[in-house]
């Protein structure tokens, strides 16, 4: 069923004399600063946010007061944005009414990485930041960020009850913006980097069925059952030439995400390059580019030459030319057929 608008939950907080003092300042400082008659988008610096962080109120709570009392909406993001609206390309604008996630999103960029928080997040499931890295494992961050306030009309809660909010329409108007600093997130963040290495035909295989009869991981199905691998096929593991194959891999979080094959050459000190498959989720990170470095690795640590199958459309298109640059930066001889 879809999810109609509606407006963020107002919590219902016990009413103590420490907090009800709080509420007055950060009311307070609202007033101060958001009903001010000033033409066009209002700032709130850090600076101006010193003024409650010395009283000892944290950004995350002023932002969750203005959820909670205002029924505002917050987006987060590394960038500073010039005019007065968040636009979208593909006509879907982003907010959220957990100042954490606001935050941690104006301080992470989820530019070629991938970010994993839950969406559902309380005292019994605190926040907690994954940030999954290219092979190089670079990311960005940055000491200063900016979280744009709008109003909560037109957008829908999805997936309902989270903290996520969605309005689809290229553009909305924000007519606040409230500066971060990487202090105000307080929660934990572990940066996992991709593990590269090369597995031969029975660990592979070890892998996929797990000593049972079936294959316990179907991403390793064919792609007409539901794999994700295209050109992998379980009954090719075992070499109908009579050679040797391994298995270049690329894991996130201990789950492969990209495979290669090869298969070693009985007649020469060659390796075909069979196959570089990425799981469509996991694509345009590198990982293509890290499996074919590592194969070059191996042809040069063991002395032998590549030699690539044949390319796809695609390969073609994204791979050829990253195999004959690596081949001319590691010295490996590169069979190209005819």
């Amino acid at each position: 069923m879809e999810s109609s608008p509606i407006e963020p939950k107002k919590e219902q907080i016990l009413q103590t004399p420490e907090n009800f003092e709080e509420k007055e300042l950060m009311e307070n400082f609202y007033k101060k600063y958001f009903e001010t008659r000033t033409e066009g988008v209002k700032k709130i610096s850090l600076e101006n946010l010193r003024e409650l962080k010395e009283k000892g109120i944290s950004t995350e709570q002023f932002l969750d007061y203005l959820c909670q009392n205002h029924g505002f909406l917050l987006h987060g993001t590394i960038r500073e944005i010039p005019d007065d609206k968040l636009k979208s390309e593909q006509n879907k604008i982003f907010a959220a009414n957990k100042s954490a996630i606001a935050i941690m999103r104006s301080i992470y960029s989820n530019d070629n990485v991938d970010l994993k928080y839950s969406y559902n997040i309380n005292d019994d499931n605190p926040l907690s930041l994954k940030i999954h890295t290219p092979p190089d494992g670079k990311y960005i961050s940055t000491d200063k960020g900016f979280i744009y306030i709008v109003d909560a009309d037109s957008f829908k809660n999805k997936p309902e009850g989270s903290w996520q909010f969605v309005r689809e329409d290229s553009e909305v108007e924000f007519h606040t913006v409230i500066e971060t600093e990487k202090d105000d997130f307080k929660y934990s963040v572990e940066v996992i980097k991709p593990e590269v290495k090369i597995l031969s035909s029975d660990e592979l295989l070890e892998l996929v069925y797990k000593g049972q009869s079936l294959p316990q991981d179907t991403r390793f199905l064919s792609v007409e059952k539901g794999g994700v691998f295209t050109y992998f096929s379980l009954k090719d593991v075992e070499s109908i030439h009579g050679g040797t194959k391994y298995y270049p891999t690329v894991s996130v979080d201990n789950v492969i995400v990209g495979l290669a094959e090869l298969e070693q050459d009985p007649a020469e000190h060659n390796y075909w390059i069979k196959f570089v498959s990425v799981d469509p989720e996991y694509q345009g990170k590198g990982y293509a580019s890290a499996l074919i470095k590592e194969i070059f690795r191996f042809a040069k640590d063991g002395n032998f030459t590549l030699e690539p199958s044949y390319y796809s459309k695609q390969g073609s298109e994204k791979l050829k030319s990253v195999v004959e640059r690596t081949a001319t930066e590691t010295g490996v001889k590169l069979i190209e057929r005819l």
